[in-house]
């Protein structure tokens, strides 16, 4: 396996990232019908450019290996201000997240990971946040085994 190499996106990588951002989507689709829309209009295909051009506090990553993309990253800095409930926080938070199948368990994601945990270091952020859904085992045993910890659950029934 060649270097994997962590840089920031460009609008050059959009498409190839749009090919993992899609698989990412269908399995979601898979996982939750009743909440995710199959398929992949130009909507969702065009949501990642404010992350590419570094707008309103985002920021996306791409993995490449041989100049192909084979994972990426979607980041935000959150900054929320102190209320009579809680304390300010301030966190990166990975909205998305992504390996292109047949490339997992190569340490893509973990390479990404790191970049992400410097980022947050040399923005002086002292954490890192993300949402996954709880169908999504595989991403839980990888979120796991790089750090992450459960800290809040969202809930539902039927009626």
């Amino acid at each position: 396996m060649e270097d994997i190499i962590i840089c920031e996106a460009t609008m050059d990588d959009k498409n190839e990232m749009n090919v993992i951002r899609k698989q990412v989507n269908d399995l979601h689709v898979a996982g939750e019908s009743k909440i995710f829309k199959p398929g992949f209009n130009e909507n969702m295909a065009s949501f990642c450019e404010t992350f590419i051009k570094n707008e309103q506090g985002k920021k996306a990553l791409v993995a490449k290996e041989n100049g192909k993309v084979v994972g990426y990253a979607l980041l935000e800095f959150v900054f929320k201000e102190e209320t009579d409930y809680r304390f300010t926080q301030r966190f990166l938070e990975v909205g998305e997240f992504g390996v292109l199948e047949g490339n997992k368990k190569k340490g893509i994601g973990r390479k990404l990971v790191e970049r992400i945990r410097l980022i947050a270091k040399e923005n002086g952020y002292d954490e890192i946040r993300l949402d996954m859904w709880s169908f999504n085992e595989g991403a839980l045993k990888f979120y796991e085994a790089v750090g992450f910890e459960t800290y809040r659950r969202h809930m539902r029934t039927g009626v």
